[in-house]
Order: C-alpha cells, then structure tokens, then sequence
C-alpha cells in the first residue's frame, strides 16, 4: 500500500489494505443504522468517540429504570431525542430553549390537577369520593329503609288483626248473651205463674221472637275475620233455630192452651224444646270452640270468648222439658179448665190441708197444745191443695217459731209447680236447735203463699201451740 500523509476523514472506512480491493461506498442500510448522538458530531479523536458511546449507553441503561412518577421528565426526554433526530444541524442555545420550553410545558402539565400525589392524598383522605363505596352506602341505606317499611307494615297488619278478633269477640259475645237471656223469659212465660190469659201469652211470646229476629239479623252483619267465619256461621244458625222455635210456639199457643189431648199438646212444646236444646249445642261447638282456638292460633290475647253458661238458651233444669212428660208441666201451667167466653175466668185458690210434726208423724191441730220431744231431724210435713183452675207455679211454704214476740225462727221451701185440683205434701225444716226454748210453750205458724186471682186466704195458713222438750 502507497504511503499516504493523509488521514481518512471520520465516517469513512479505508478496505483497500493489502487486500488491493476498492473502497466499498456506504449503503443506505449502513447510514440508516447510525446511532444518533453521532448524527451531526465531529469527533476529533477516537476516545471522544468511546467516551461519548459510553454515555449514551449509560444514559439509556438509567432511562430504562422504572420510576414511580417522573414529572413529565420522561416527555422532555423523547422530545429532545425526537428534536436531535430531525434537527442535529441546530445550535446548542436554541437547542437549549427548546428543552426549557418543553419542561415549562410538562410542569404545566404536571400542575392541571388531574393526577399526582396531591389528588392521590386527596382520595385517601375522602372515601365518599370513591363511587364503590357511595354505591356501598346506598345499598346499606335502602336496605334499613326497606327493613322499617316492612316492620311498621307488620306492626299495622298485626295491630289490624288483634282489633278485628277483639271487636268480633265482644260483639258476638254480647249478642250470644242476649239470645240465651230469652231462655229463661220463654220458661217464665209458660209457666204463667199470673196466670195470664192464652191472648196475654200470645202476645209475650210474639215479643221474644221479634227480640230473637233483630239478633239473628245483628249477627249476619257482624264482621267476622278470616279465622272465625265458620264460627259466625254457626253463630247465625243457631239464632235462627231459636228464632223459628219461638216462632213456632207463638203460632200454636192457641192450639196448645185449647187442645183436648195434653200429649199432643206437650209434644208440640216439646218439639220446640228440642230446637232450643240443638242450638245450644250449636254454640258451644261450633261458636265458642271455633272462636276459642281462632284467637290461639293467632296468638291473640286479653279478650276471650263468652263463658258457657251465659249463652246457653235453657240452662240447668230447663233442658228436662225436651222431654214430653216435662213439658206437659209447662201445658197444664198455660192451660186452665173451664171457659173464658163468661168473661169471670176460673178460680185461683189454694189451702193447708195439715200439718204433721216429723219424727213420730205427731198431728198438730190449731189451738192445741202438743208436746214434740227434740230431734237433730226435726221437720214438718205440710200438706198444701191446689183447689183452683189454673196451674201454679213457685209456691211458697214457710213455718216460723215464736214465743210472744217475732218469729226466732223461719224455715221455707218451695212447690215448683202445682196442676188444679192436687195435693202435695212438702217438708219444711224445724227451727235452729239455737233458736228453741226448750220447755217453753211457743207458736208454730204455717203459711201457703198466695197467687195473684185467689178469692179465698183464710185457709192458707194456721197456728199450732207447741212445746218442745227433751228427748
């Protein structure tokens, strides 16, 4: 190779060599694979070459380190790269300027508030401002709103439910009580203890059965709750068997008073009886049973259903006249033997007939003395006879003890019911050995009640001397 003084100008590669081969120019390719920072640079010397490659290499090697906020640094940085690239002619002031600007512009950036640590300590500190939790809250909000609305909703349907058991309990209570008081009225009408005429009667029963259609009539309009429909059902049939009972008696009163056969009459009354005695059934089963465990099932206290006996028709001793032989007492009560049409009505009267001192069967006869030793069962037999037309009913026997003042001592008892022309014998306790002067002469007096329409007193009572000694 030719010596030469001259040295190949930098960017140029000398391949001749000993090889003898011509320079190979640069291709297009070896241009373009230029690093950049030797774009537009004269370097004087090789080391300038390797110190600079160095820290171009240095420089992208820190570049590549993750930062966890550069400050718009980042973008200083790719511009200057991309403004080297287009302007590597440019001077190193304006070069300089240009990088000024851009950080003004990426602090500006950087300052708009849209992110940073300032707005990251501001979301920490305000976690409404996160719409995970608003939504969060919302839910829990309309879930307590929700769970109120469906206590007071629960509250106002189970207030609703114990006011409407508690107003049908009272109400059908008190018109349960009311038809049952019309038992006791019907029986006090036939046995006509008065001794009421049979147009009088008439017009009596006519009056319970207008009190029996109002309430049947109260009942079908009471309100009855769901769990106690069945039992206002029940409730309303059995008012209404009282009600065509009673109708029915009040329809054949006439027939009844007037018939020649008491057999049928009393089984017509009888009949009537049984009607009575099924609605009681009625309402003690299917009324108060139904009613009682409606109020259990849905637990509600502080009201119950009426007691048994107050809503009973005929109660005790009034359900033996379902029984003809029974209620033939009640037909000779309304009945009377001889004519109305004279205007005068048969007589009412009755009288003592004796008086027997028990034990030893000692006949007492007023104005003598008689001696009656002591007895723990001292009592008297009085024999009273019905001597009027009309049956009498209640009929109360007494006897008192004196000793020339008021009575010490009274003992009574009672004729249930008394036909014409009978005569019963009753016992009427002695007096109170506490009461007694033994030795003593006192006075016993025996009286038979009257009844209203009896002419004849005097033979309803009697004085007898008596002296009562030790046994």
């Amino acid at each position: 190779m030719a010596d030469s003084d001259e040295t190949p100008s930098p960017g140029q590669h000398d391949d001749t060599g000993d090889t003898g081969r011509a320079p190979v120019p640069p291709s297009e390719e070896s241009e373009a694979s230029t690093p950049d920072f030797m774009a537009g640079e004269d370097f004087s010397s090789h080391e300038d070459f390797f110190a600079e490659l160095e820290r171009n290499n240095r420089d992208d090697v820190e570049t590549a380190k993750p930062e966890l906020d550069d400050f718009g640094f980042d973008e200083i940085g790719r511009d200057d790269e991309d403004g080297a690239s287009e302007e590597s002619g440019t001077t190193g002031s304006a070069a300089a300027g240009s990088r000024t600007a851009r950080m003004r512009n990426a602090a500006r950036r950087r300052g708009d508030g849209s992110s940073g640590p300032n707005r990251r300590r501001a979301s920490a500190e305000s976690p409404f401002s996160n719409p995970r939790v608003r939504l969060l809250l919302g839910v829990a909000l309309a879930v307590v709103v929700v769970a109120i609305i469906v206590l007071v909703v629960r509250s106002y349907e189970r207030n609703r439910l114990v006011d409407g058991y508690t107003s049908y309990v009272t109400q059908s209570g008190k018109i349960a009580q009311a038809s049952a008081a019309l038992g006791p009225k019907l029986v006090h009408t036939m046995e006509n203890s008065t001794g009421q005429s049979s147009t009088q009667l008439k017009a009596d029963l006519n009056a319970l059965v207008a009190d029996a259609a109002r309430q049947t009539q109260q009942a079908k309009a009471l309100d009855a709750p769901s769990g106690v429909v069945d039992a206002n059902r029940a409730l309303v049939l059995a008012l209404q068997y009282r009600q065509n009972a009673l109708g029915a008696l009040a329809a054949n009163l006439d027939s009844i008073v007037h018939s020649s056969s008491g057999p049928v009459a009393a089984s017509s009354v009888a009949n009537s009886m049984q009607r009575f005695l099924g609605s009681d059934v009625i309402v003690q089963d299917s009324y108060l049973g139904e009613t009682a465990q409606a109020l259990r099932n849905e637990s509600i206290t502080g009201v119950s259903v009426p007691n048994t006996n107050s809503v009973l028709f005929l109660p005790g001793p009034d359900q033996d006249f379902v029984l003809a032989g029974n209620a033939a007492q009640l037909v000779n009560s309304m009945r009377h033997v001889g004519s109305e049409a004279s205007g005068q009505g048969a007589p009412h009267g009755l009288s003592l007939v004796s008086v027997l001192a028990e034990p030893g069967a000692i006949t007492l006869t007023p104005g003598i003395s008689e001696t009656i030793p002591e007895s723990s069962n001292l009592h008297w037999a009085v024999t009273v006879q019905n001597g009027g037309s009309f049956v009498e009913n209640n009929i109360r026997v007494s006897a008192s003890l004196s000793y020339g003042g008021p009575p010490v001592d009274v003992q009574a008892t009672t004729i249930r019911t008394f036909n014409p022309g009978q005569k019963v014998v009753v016992s009427v306790p002695g007096p109170q050995a506490s009461a007694v002067k033994l030795g003593t002469l006192g006075t016993l007096h025996v009286q038979v009640a009257t009844v209203p329409g009896e002419q004849t007193i005097t033979n309803n009572a009697a004085d007898y001397p008596i002296t009562v000694t030790f046994n």
